[in-house]
């Protein structure tokens, strides 16, 4: 373990953008972190001194400021009952084989999990992906990840206490120590290379990441088998192979024409809408077209009316001018009568005068006649 914990992380394709520095250094301290982790198990189960970081050079001493600060920056979330909750994680996911697959919607469901496992210790759960991992070991060796809460079990069943305490003497630890070791520097850190970077994957993507993990497992196993068997059942694989591709071309197949089917649908969807609003638009229209010849006839009508009005008023000023002239030649064929009638009046009594002075005037004469003889 020098100073530098240099080695090669192999990202898989499905990572959607290049990694950056702070990706690199995030990558460097946790992989490293795994090799710290591999060291603490050795010299735990070695019966050695407590591990030091300090002791082991810089990178150490990083790596342990480094699980610090994202401890510290880890909020410690409450555990059920009969759990402690303790700042750490453990390398890798559920070690009872499940791997990414075990997802429970609680915390009290991950511990009702782990209650129901007489050899489950500890247990770490994530509020945002739901995954629940447990773990047969107790105490965690690595720092807080993301927002996974490390709840430690309480009191471990009587069967792991017991097996616990039939543990081996410090000879025939120190050769697991040894064995641990090579199998870490041979394994471990590839494998926990590849855990670290399939859980950051699986948290922004985890059924695309369980989906091509599980399709890389399978790659591998029947690469392993294929490298065991080839001479045997090299035409199995090739049929394999092929149903495999046929399985997926005819999956593709599906999903291109269920992607076509859906596609029609919204196109059909578009135009029934838009035929939609063509119809609607087109009621709009005729509505205020009706409007409008509504409004003209309304208007025609209201002239009609009022030159109606206009011309029965003109025949009845006609009318009222018409009587009032008959009246007014009735008063003065009336005033003409009156003046007729004053003037035979007038002239019948200049007829009556005269005749009344012509008979005076014959009356004198007879008297003065009359004198005259006497």
């Amino acid at each position: 373990f020098g100073s530098s914990c240099v080695f090669t992380l192999t990202v898989p394709p499905s990572s959607r953008a290049p990694p950056t520095r702070m990706d690199s250094d995030q990558h460097r301290r946790r992989s490293c972190s795994s090799w710290a982790a591999v060291l603490v198990l050795v010299r735990a189960a070695s019966g050695s001194s407590p591990w030091r970081p300090g002791d082991h050079g810089d990178t150490v001493s990083m790596i342990q400021k480094a699980q610090s600060l994202d401890t510290t920056r880890t909020g410690l979330a409450a555990c059920p009952q009969g759990y402690a909750a303790v700042p750490g994680d453990v390398p890798g996911f559920d070690q009872f084989g499940r791997e990414m697959g075990n997802r429970q919607e609680t915390m009290e469901l991950c511990a009702a999990d782990c209650n129901g496992r007489p050899d489950c210790l500890s247990l770490e759960w994530s509020p945002r992906t739901k995954l629940c991992s447990l773990n047969k070991v107790r105490d965690p060796v690595l720092a807080s990840f993301e927002d996974y809460t490390f709840c430690q079990r309480a009191q471990p069943p009587a069967a792991v206490r017991s097996v616990a305490e039939q543990a081996p003497q410090p000879d025939a630890v120190q050769l697991l120590a040894e064995q641990a070791k090579r199998k870490a520097a041979e394994e471990k850190a590839a494998e926990e290379a590849k855990e670290q970077a399939a859980r950051r994957a699986a948290e922004e993507k985890a059924a695309e990441v369980a989906k091509e993990q599980a399709n890389r497992k399978a790659a591998e196993a029947k690469a392993a088998e294929a490298a065991k068997v080839q001479d045997k059942q090299g035409a199995a694989e090739e049929r394999a192979a092929a149903e495999e591709q046929a399985q997926r071309k005819a999956v593709e197949e599906k999903a291109a024409e269920e992607q076509a089917k859906r596609k029609a649908a919204e196109e059909k969807a578009a135009q029934e809408q838009a035929k939609l609003r063509a119809a609607e638009a087109k009621a709009v229209e005729e509505a205020k077209e009706q409007a409008e010849r509504r409004a003209a006839e309304e208007l025609a009508a209201k002239q009609a009316q009022a030159a109606k009005q206009a011309q029965a008023a003109k025949e009845a000023q006609v009318q009222a001018e018409r009587k009032a002239a008959e009246e007014q030649a009735a008063k003065e064929a009336q005033e003409q009568a009156k003046r007729r009638a004053a003037e035979a009046q007038a002239a019948k009594e200049a007829e009556e005068a005269q005749a009344q002075r012509k008979a005076a005037e014959e009356q004198a004469a007879k008297v003065a006649k009359e004198q005259a003889e006497r």
